[in-house]
């Protein structure tokens, strides 16, 4: 017959017909007797062959019924699977296998031990696997012994290069770090950490490196990359701050709106006191002042509402963003203030071949404004007012720096942040709300600029500021 159908035939008519006390224990039985005549397919899991069981005695039969250090998988009377070492000898009678004599070692607690090896071997696997870290066994004296990398980092060389050789031969960026580390952990033998930076490219990233004691002479090491958790918090601690700065901010402008709005309400109240008894009294030159301050006082408040109105719709998007050429837009703006730079008998000095810029271009007119207005406006007594508008070198992006510049009192540089504060005015006499300079920085800043100032007292003051052309800029046009 067939081997196949030999071994069909074993499982199918087999029955123990003697066996020892041990054997019969190995399978639940009280005693050899209990046993004999047990069939062998209900020693089988469900009474069903095996894979492993089939295999098995196929090989047997291969064999020629002389096999040994052949592996079953069993099941004992209450149904606990049980694995077994077998050597077996066929008993053939003119030519037919009328029995099996064999011996039997029980190897379940053997095989559990190496299942359970296993799966925690595939455990380790997919856990290091898994991980972002990579793992370094160091020496006390910083020798590398072991490596495993991680799933998302690996060092700047292949392993075999540096196993065995020192951090300092391989790593000298880090080696004072390290073995300062690897020698606190050792000798307290408690965990210690470090964090270096390790420039790629162009990409400076952050590592972390854990040092563990192993043993007394040895250390486990486990680094990770740590710069999107740098980057995270920097970018926390610059909102936590911005917040900050936001805050005191509206508590500046609860205040200032509050006062500013309270005075010329109060001077129309009280003057319109004054324009009721003087219409009776028929004064009419009193008539036509109060009248005149009453004017005066809702100019004020219409003003500083609409300077509000429009540092409330800066971070809005209003108008399509489009290329500028400042060549035009500089004189668009002087014959704005026309009236204002020849009342004072300013010297007005642009620069040629100004370059072309990428933006909201009525805002971008409102910042240039701003800034040759303010320079008009604190001029002092200078005997040769002179404003100058142009530009310098370019950043090291590229990105144009222009500036606005102006030979007037000049600016105390202890206070050349607070001008640019919503409602910081340095003159409390001079007229305007105090919202120029901050309406000036947040357009820039929202067309992703910046501005600054460079300033002396009594010797002018130079505004630079920078804005990005088409391709840099944060704006689209949809």
């Amino acid at each position: 017959l067939p081997a196949e159908e030999q071994v069909d035939l074993i499982y199918e008519r087999g029955y123990i017909s003697e066996c020892n006390d041990v054997l019969a224990r190995m399978y639940g039985y009280t005693s050899s007797t209990a046993m004999r005549g047990a069939r062998l397919l209900g020693l089988q899991a469900g009474e069903a062959m095996n894979e492993i069981n089939y295999q098995s005695t196929l090989k047997l039969v291969r064999e020629g019924y002389r096999s040994g250090n052949r592996e079953t998988q069993e099941q004992t009377r209450a149904g606990e699977p049980v694995y077994f070492l077998n050597n077996a000898v066929g008993v053939i009678e003119q030519d037919c296998l009328t029995g099996l004599w064999g011996t039997q070692l029980d190897i379940t607690a053997l095989k559990k031990t190496e299942d359970a090896l296993r799966y925690s071997e595939a455990r380790t696997r997919a856990l290091l696997a898994a991980i972002p870290d990579m793992i370094f066994e160091f020496k006390r004296d910083g020798t590398i012994l072991q490596f495993v990398s991680s799933s998302k980092n690996s060092p700047r060389m292949p392993a075999e290069q540096f196993l065995g050789k020192t951090i300092r031969e391989v790593f000298p960026f880090v080696a004072d770090q390290a073995a300062f580390t690897i020698e606190r952990a050792l000798e307290s033998g408690q965990v210690h950490a470090f964090e270096y930076l390790l420039q790629e490219g162009n990409e400076s990233k952050t590592f972390e490196a854990r040092v563990a004691p192993l043993s007394a002479d040895t250390a486990l090491a486990i680094v990770r990359d740590v710069s999107l958790q740098k980057w995270i918090q920097g970018e926390r601690e610059k909102l936590i701050t911005e917040l900050e700065r936001k805050n005191a901010e509206l508590e500046r402008f609860t205040y200032t709106v509050s006062h500013d709005l309270k005075s010329p309400l109060i001077t129309i109240k009280g003057f319109l006191g004054f324009l009721q008894s003087d219409a009776k009294s028929g004064n009419l030159k009193r008539l036509e002042t109060d009248i005149q301050r009453i004017s005066d006082a809702a100019d004020k408040m219409q003003r500083l509402l609409s300077d509000l109105l429009e540092l409330s719709r800066i971070g809005r998007l209003v108008n399509r963003p489009e290329s500028i050429d400042l060549n035009k837009l500089v004189p668009e703006v002087l014959e704005l203030l026309h009236g204002r730079i020849h009342g004072g008998k300013i010297r007005v000095i642009v620069e040629e071949n100004l370059p072309i810029i990428y933006g909201d271009r009525p805002r971008l007119f409102e910042v240039l404004q701003n800034l040759v207005d303010n320079a008009a406006k604190f001029m002092g007594d200078q005997v040769v007012p002179c404003i100058e508008i142009g530009q310098e070198v370019d950043t090291e992006d590229g990105v144009p720096l222009l500036f606005v510049r102006d030979n007037g009192i000049g600016i105390d540089p202890r206070f050349k942040d607070r001008i640019f504060g919503l409602f910081d005015k340095l003159d409390s006499r001079s007229d305007g709300t105090g919202i120029g300079l901050a309406l000036v920085k947040r357009i820039l800043e929202f067309h992703g600029g910046q501005i600054w100032v460079e300033s002396e007292l009594g010797k002018g003051a130079t505004f630079y500021f920078t804005l990005p052309q088409q391709g840099s800029s944060n704006l689209t046009s949809e």
